[in-house]
């Protein structure tokens, strides 16, 4: 069966592209791992750990470090390949025989979206897996202080009930020094009020422990031993809001759970909001970074000046997108226009610049007549 030329044309820019990922993905894990592994050995040798651990620690942080420096590495295998392409005389080969500028890039957009996809799976599985364990290395081994995940002071609603925790361990599904205000429909007036010394939340509702319950309209106090409450909120969604829990530990499916488990219950989201955003924003940073790659290709086919640039715009959107990511956390923006900024900026510039460029020809100036 004949293949159409195009899906040749398809192969053979896979590979090449393929081929210079790998090249530019594995000199930049050599650095970063060389670097990290520098800042890092007197930590481990004072700690007196073995070369294993140190061997796991750095391997498992190999996903982690392909996730952050994939769109880099695909704006830069982008640029070179372009380059090289055009050093070789091939991409005037492909215009004569018919493949426009339009076309070529169609291509790489689309081949873009697609690696955007794995992007988002491989960081999502095995990068937050990664980030997971060499986080739990690091804490309970290397600096021998292991989260033991408490949440102090927190506050939630469940149905008419205002509960205060003044601390949670959410893996667990314990609490200590807890208080629960039954509350009248209008909100307006407390019915019951109940202290209690430690909870434990299950499947089957709350058991409070060393409790006393108040009667706010009589002033009278009943002590109990223990209280069974058909509460249904379950603590491990807080376990997010603790200080000591990156967002980024946690997988996008379990995350989007999260935020509505804490959304039910009255909490502030915008910061968890913004980490599930900034998830997407980042993978989807490759497709992007490949349009920023075409804008700067039209500007100079010198694939010297080329990585500098792609290097230049790499920066940028990553400082666009942690600051954009920080306004998001801290309530200053919306959390998907904080999450998205950078690629809406450098989206819009490249495409502007591609549209000016590869503008119809009746829209350029004429040239004067001699």
């Amino acid at each position: 069966m004949i293949q159409s030329p195009i899906s040749h044309l398809g192969r053979y820019l896979v590979r090449q592209n393929l081929f210079l990922i790998l090249l530019c993905l594995g000199a930049g894990i050599g650095v970063y791992l060389l670097i990290d592994i520098f800042d890092r050995v007197d930590n481990f040798l004072e700690a007196g750990l073995s070369v294993g651990v140190m061997a796991t620690y750095f391997a498992a942080k190999i996903p982690l470090i392909v996730s952050q420096v994939l769109p880099m590495v695909f704006l830069l295998s982008m640029v070179i390949q372009l380059g090289v392409m055009a050093r070789n005389r091939e991409l005037l080969a492909l215009q004569a025989g018919g493949q426009s500028a339009w076309r070529m890039a169609k291509f790489f957009l689309t081949y873009a979206l697609v690696f955007s996809l794995i992007q988002l799976v491989f960081s999502e599985y095995l990068g937050v897996a990664g980030l997971q364990i060499t986080s739990r290395i690091w804490k309970e081994q290397v600096r021998d202080s292991e989260s033991h995940g408490v949440v102090h002071n927190l506050w939630f609603t469940e149905g008419q009930r205002i509960v205060r925790l003044g601390e949670a361990w959410p893996a667990e599904g314990k609490a200590a020094n807890v208080e629960i205000y039954d509350m009248s429909g209008d909100g307006a007036t407390v019915l019951d009020f109940m202290a209690a010394r430690r909870a434990e939340a299950g499947d089957q509702g709350w058991t409070l422990y060393d409790v006393r319950v108040l009667d706010p309209a009589t002033f009278a106090t009943e002590k109990r031993a223990s209280l069974q409450l058909p509460m249904k909120r379950r603590l491990d969604a807080y376990e997010s809001v603790s200080p000591k829990v990156d967002p980024a530990q946690i997988p996008l499916w379990r995350l989007s759970w999260v935020i509505d488990e804490l959304r039910a219950s009255g909490s502030n989201v915008e910061g968890l909001q913004t980490a599930w955003h900034m998830k997407w924003a980042y993978a989807f940073s490759i497709a992007t970074l490949a349009l920023a790659a075409l804008a700067v290709f039209s500007f100079t086919q010198n694939i010297y000046v080329n990585i500098f640039a792609a290097i230049f715009v790499s920066f940028l959107f990553y400082g666009v997108y942690v600051v954009g990511g920080t306004a998001g956390q801290k309530g200053l923006a919306a959390p998907w226009i904080a999450a998205w900024f950078g690629n809406i900026m450098v989206t819009v510039l490249a495409g502007l610049r591609l549209l000016w460029r590869y503008r119809p020809r009746r829209l350029k100036r004429r040239e004067p007549a001699s």
